[in-house]
Protein backbone atom coordinates (compact mmCIF):
# COMPACT_ATOMS: atom_id res chain seq x y z
CA UNK A 1 0.00 0.00 0.00
CA UNK A 2 1.21 3.53 -0.68
CA UNK A 3 2.82 5.28 2.28
CA UNK A 4 0.20 8.05 2.36
CA UNK A 5 -2.56 5.50 2.99
CA UNK A 6 -0.56 3.81 5.73
CA UNK A 7 0.02 7.15 7.46
CA UNK A 8 -3.74 7.90 7.42
CA UNK A 9 -4.74 4.44 8.68
CA UNK A 10 -4.64 5.21 12.45
CA UNK A 11 -6.84 8.27 11.84
CA UNK A 12 -9.46 6.26 9.98
CA UNK A 13 -9.40 3.45 12.54
CA UNK A 14 -10.06 5.89 15.38
CA UNK A 15 -12.66 7.71 13.27
CA UNK A 16 -14.71 4.65 12.44
CA UNK A 17 -14.28 2.79 15.74
CA UNK A 18 -17.26 3.23 18.04
CA UNK A 19 -15.78 2.41 21.45
CA UNK A 20 -15.55 5.84 23.01
CA UNK A 21 -14.37 5.68 26.63
CA UNK A 22 -16.45 8.59 27.93
CA UNK A 23 -20.15 7.81 27.77
CA UNK A 24 -21.28 11.44 27.58
CA UNK A 25 -19.13 11.98 24.47
CA UNK A 26 -20.76 9.16 22.54
CA UNK A 27 -23.54 11.10 20.79
CA UNK A 28 -21.64 14.36 20.12
CA UNK A 29 -18.80 12.34 18.56
CA UNK A 30 -21.27 10.21 16.60
CA UNK A 31 -23.02 13.21 15.05
CA UNK A 32 -19.77 15.10 14.62
CA UNK A 33 -18.39 12.16 12.65
CA UNK A 34 -21.49 12.04 10.48
CA UNK A 35 -21.36 15.77 9.77
CA UNK A 36 -17.61 15.69 9.05
CA UNK A 37 -18.01 12.80 6.59
CA UNK A 38 -20.90 14.59 4.90
CA UNK A 39 -18.81 17.74 4.39
CA UNK A 40 -15.66 15.89 3.32
CA UNK A 41 -17.75 13.69 1.02
CA UNK A 42 -18.67 16.76 -1.01
CA UNK A 43 -15.03 17.08 -2.12
CA UNK A 44 -13.65 13.51 -2.15
CA UNK A 45 -14.75 9.91 -1.82
CA UNK A 46 -15.03 8.70 1.78
CA UNK A 47 -16.08 5.36 3.26
CA UNK A 48 -19.75 5.12 4.19
CA UNK A 49 -20.61 4.99 7.87
CA UNK A 50 -22.90 2.02 8.33
CA UNK A 51 -24.95 0.64 11.18
CA UNK A 52 -23.58 -2.07 13.49
CA UNK A 53 -26.06 -4.54 11.95
CA UNK A 54 -24.73 -3.87 8.46
CA UNK A 55 -21.15 -4.18 9.68
CA UNK A 56 -21.93 -7.49 11.42
CA UNK A 57 -23.64 -8.91 8.33
CA UNK A 58 -20.78 -7.95 6.02
CA UNK A 59 -18.13 -9.36 8.36
CA UNK A 60 -20.01 -12.55 9.19
CA UNK A 61 -20.43 -13.62 5.58
CA UNK A 62 -16.75 -14.59 5.01
CA UNK A 63 -16.83 -16.80 8.13
CA UNK A 64 -20.06 -18.44 6.99
CA UNK A 65 -18.58 -18.97 3.54
CA UNK A 66 -15.62 -20.84 5.05
CA UNK A 67 -18.00 -22.91 7.18
CA UNK A 68 -19.96 -23.85 4.07
CA UNK A 69 -16.77 -24.76 2.20
CA UNK A 70 -15.64 -26.96 5.11
CA UNK A 71 -19.05 -28.65 5.17
CA UNK A 72 -18.85 -29.26 1.41
CA UNK A 73 -15.40 -30.79 1.88
CA UNK A 74 -16.97 -33.26 4.33
CA UNK A 75 -19.72 -34.11 1.85
CA UNK A 76 -22.51 -31.91 3.25
CA UNK A 77 -23.75 -29.53 0.58
CA UNK A 78 -25.25 -26.23 1.70
CA UNK A 79 -26.65 -23.11 0.14
CA UNK A 80 -26.79 -19.55 1.46
CA UNK A 81 -30.32 -18.26 1.91
CA UNK A 82 -31.31 -14.61 1.77
CA UNK A 83 -34.48 -12.93 2.91
CA UNK A 84 -35.18 -14.92 6.07
CA UNK A 85 -36.92 -12.98 8.85
CA UNK A 86 -37.79 -14.39 12.23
Amino acid sequence: APAEYLKALPFYISLFASGYRLGWLRWPLYWGKRLAMLVVGLFRAVPKLSTPETWAFKNTMPAVTHLMLAAADMGLQSLPMEGFDE
